[in-house]
């Protein structure tokens, strides 16, 4: 893939073209159908096609978006990233997620911070929609702050977007909050789901049925992506296929036995930690995909800049130069995509970050 003919942004000429197949009635999950979409609005025929994978409960945002007629589409796109992602770093500048996540920075060097996150950048890059899993963290956090549960879970099924990135996470919320005899979240997320398969449903009445057939025929390759995720470098290195699903169910079944048996505080830890786990775990992640390790990554840099403000500001600029090298050369970054939830995860886990939370 030449780097010189990748159109701009690359992800959104999918998302879009799955939209438009998906109101007429077509299949967007079969490759041929948006390839011919995207033919027309500009892609190169030399380039790759990736297809759509997302959930068809997904569909009501990218079937909303192909109603843009396409010269204006990547405009608005840059524009929803831009102001989705701004609202998520807004709330988690609110008082409540301060003390919850122990973030003690100027609200200044959160959003200098987090607009230099390589992920950021990869977002705007590619015209993602991880900010929209950003957001559903982001509101889930205040709103159980609030003990509004249900709300919360409503929001939070927004992450269900891309569902594999956070399965261990959702154990640990899950699981926790029915031991806590607090099962308004569960039924929240449950009504999120069910709002956003009725709607996707309205405009493409066939998706589900399309999305599980298409599961069906490509969850094996999806597995076998070459992405730079941890297990799947595992998996390369030992020869062994099954590991990403050995992984997967070894950290589910750990997560249940501890949001069964642990006291401990469900949104920190959360946060800190099954976030982090999650990601590390997913069968297959890339760059974009870590942005749902904002938060995490937000208090560890606070906690930087009040040990040692100096190297917290060229740590930023360092984060900043990855994600340069990122958008020239994608394939460098596999180092970064393991070694930031490896170090979340390692802080989330440290007495120091439950003592600087609480």
């Amino acid at each position: 893939m030449s780097s010189a003919t990748v159109p701009f942004p690359y992800d959104m000429y999918h998302f879009w073209a799955a939209g438009v197949v998906a109101r007429a009635g077509g299949n967007p999950y079969v490759v041929s159908e948006i390839h011919k979409v995207m033919l027309d609005v500009g892609w190169p025929p030399q380039e790759v096609v990736f297809g759509f994978l997302h959930p068809f409960w997904s569909l009501w945002l990218f079937t909303l978006l192909s109603m843009v007629p396409f010269p204006f589409v990547k405009l608005v796109s840059e524009v929803t990233i831009i102001i989705v992602g701004g609202l998520s770093i807004a709330l988690m500048a609110r008082p409540h997620i301060r003390r919850l996540l122990g973030i003690h920075a100027p609200t200044s060097f959160l959003i200098f911070a987090s607009l230099l996150f390589p992920p950021t950048i990869s977002t705007l890059y590619s015209g993602q929609v991880s900010v929209v899993t950003l957001l559903g963290i982001a509101g889930w956090l205040i709103l159980s702050l609030r003990k509004n549960y249900f709300c919360a879970g409503a929001l939070l099924s927004l992450t269900a977007i891309k569902p594999q990135l956070f399965v261990p996470f959702y154990l640990w919320v899950f699981l926790s909050h029915i031991r806590r005899k607090e099962p308004a979240l569960v039924v929240g997320l449950m009504v999120g789901l069910l709002l956003q398969a009725g709607i996707s449903l309205l405009f493409a009445p066939h998706s589900a049925a399309q999305w599980i057939e298409a599961m069906q025929r490509v969850s094996h390759a999806a597995v076998q992506l070459p992405t730079p995720s941890l297990v799947r470098l595992l998996s390369l290195a030992s020869g062994i296929e099954q590991i990403p699903l050995a992984c997967m169910v070894g950290v589910a079944a750990i997560t249940i036995v501890l949001a069964i048996l642990n006291k401990g505080e469900i949104l920190q830890n959360a946060v800190m930690v099954y976030l982090p786990l999650s990601l590390l775990v997913a069968p297959y992640t890339w760059t974009h995909g870590l942005l749902a390790l904002l938060p995490a990554q937000l208090s560890f840099l606070s906690r930087l800049w009040a040990d040692k403000p100096k190297t917290a500001q060229y740590g930023v600029f360092t984060l900043a130069t990855i994600g340069a090298f990122e958008l020239a050369m994608p394939r460098t970054l596999s180092q970064y995509m393991v070694l930031l939830p490896i170090a979340l995860l390692i802080y989330g886990l440290s007495p120091d970050q439950q003592r600087q939370a609480n």
